[in-house]
């Protein structure tokens, strides 16, 4: 923050500083204050959240049946940060197996591809943890 305060540049540059956040609550009153404009961005919508499982999973060794439509249809009230923190979940999955495979002296080259059911499954695990978490919650203060 200090040198931020001393941050000069000739008179012909144009800097612009842009910062992004999922947590606003959590930011300090005097970083609010260098930025004077703020913009909310809202969670995407089920096309939005298509486009964003698109993007996570291109390049990367996914299972050529994944319904991505159907997964983005689950992920309602996800944010692209929450999309990503998904597939990263599901991805020990592969690794998971094939960890146990050489564990019982199978010998694979490589995991396989991350599955639907991969994705399916951290979906409803997320969904377990929350709904106890609300359910402890809701329990204090009754």
């Amino acid at each position: 923050m200090t040198l931020w305060d001393g941050f000069t540049t000739n008179q012909n540059a144009r800097v612009m500083v842009l910062a992004a956040t999922n947590r606003p609550s959590e930011l300090d009153e005097a970083i609010l204050r260098r930025l004077p404009r703020k913009f909310e961005v809202g969670l995407p919508d089920h096309r939005g959240r298509v486009e964003i499982l698109k993007a996570i999973f291109k390049g990367e060794k996914v299972d050529s049946s994944i319904d991505i439509d159907h997964i983005a249809g689950l992920c309602d009230g996800y944010s692209g940060s929450d999309l990503l923190e998904l597939c990263k979940q599901a991805a020990y999955s592969p690794i998971r197996d094939l960890l146990n495979a050489e564990k019982s002296g199978l010998d694979l080259s490589e995991p396989r591809r991350l599955s639907q059911t991969d994705l399916e499954k951290v979906i409803a695990e997320k969904r377990k943890t929350k709904d106890a978490a609300s359910e402890k919650f809701s329990s204090m203060y009754i």
